[in-house]
């Protein structure tokens, strides 16, 4: 099977979206698939069930312009991203997918988590490295596509980040959304990612294992299934240990409280001590003393139990961002 065959089969939707419109009149110059240069590879097969009149990329360069007439519509703009597929000259400083500008070794995987970039439609690996082939190597989108990039067989980098311990993510927790997570690795780009477990996943093998996003993510990998769903925080990692570690400070709290209490009961019942200034700096003391043991009393609860729309995962939180 040729690589544009597994290309058409997997894009035939896209093409019939294209042919549906109908050309309007319009000021805007008609679409092209190479805005520098011309395909290099017009017999290269496009097979679109339906529409047998576009079979290579030579009739859809040539139908392109009567059947998109503004350049300015989403899908030409994506056609001409993708268009090193078919052989357009790409920039002189052209962004290599992998970072070690190698090709892809799994051109047929589908990156289902930038659907949004190609209007709608999971995209292969083959047609998001021609994707990046399209833009400059120096842009932030080329250095945070070639985050993703051992998503479709890319080499990793040595000393990576690892999640979970290295063990893969199970179809379980694939779409479980990270809305905190990556925002600013992703949120200035125009990849239009929504960070999910899947995205963690895909990023950690170009990520290096001293890197800060790499430090912050393995604080939310307990979402994605690692430790048994269990956020590990201050040594704790079961349930058992993170009740021992709430509720101990709150034992503690609760005997500081009362011994306070008993002191401001010792002074006040006593008139003279009432006027001593030693006693009445140990009042002021004691209170501070309440205010603290409140605040071991009160512990997790207070920790808020949704964060960014998923749970804080910490033991006993109560509490809300108000």
């Amino acid at each position: 099977m040729s690589k544009g065959s597994c290309f058409a089969r997997n894009r035939a939707s896209l093409i019939a979206v294209l042919i549906s419109f109908s050309p309007a009149t319009t000021a805007a110059a008609p679409c092209t698939l190479c805005t520098r240069g011309a395909i290099s590879e017009p017999e290269k097969v496009i097979e679109i069930p339906g529409y047998e009149i576009i079979n290579t990329c030579g009739t859809l360069d040539s139908f392109l312009p009567i059947v998109l007439t503004d350049e300015n519509a989403p899908e030409c703009e994506l056609l001409r991203a993708i268009s090193t597929f078919c052989g357009c000259p790409p920039p002189e400083d052209s962004c290599s997918f992998c970072p070690d500008g190698s090709a892809v070794s799994e051109p047929q995987k589908e990156v289902s988590f930038l659907k949004e970039l190609f209007i709608g439609i999971p995209p292969t690996c083959e047609l998001v490295e021609a994707y990046f082939a399209g833009i400059s190597g120096k842009s932030s989108l080329c250095n945070t596509g070639q985050l993703i990039s051992s998503y479709c067989g890319c080499a990793p980098l040595e000393n990576h980040c690892q999640f979970c311990g290295g063990e893969p993510l199970t179809d379980e927790f694939r779409d479980v959304p990270l809305l905190q997570l990556l925002d600013d690795s992703y949120g200035n780009t125009n990849l239009g990612i929504t960070p999910t477990c899947e995205t963690l996943y895909a990023v950690q093998y170009q990520l290096r294992d001293d890197d800060e996003i790499c430090r912050t993510s393995r604080f939310e990998t307990f979402h994605c299934g690692c430790n048994d769903g269990v956020f590990e925080y201050f040594g704790a990692k079961t349930t058992k240990q993170q009740a021992i570690l709430a509720w101990v400070p709150r034992s503690v709290g609760l005997l500081s409280l009362m011994a306070s209490l008993l002191v401001f009961c010792d002074i006040f019942r006593d008139k003279k001590k009432r006027h001593s200034v030693y006693h009445q700096l140990v009042v002021v003391v004691t209170m501070f003393d309440c205010i603290t043991s409140l605040v071991w009393i009160v512990g997790t609860a207070a920790v808020p139990e949704i964060e960014f729309e998923l749970t804080s995962g910490v033991y006993g939180a109560k509490g809300n961002d108000a």
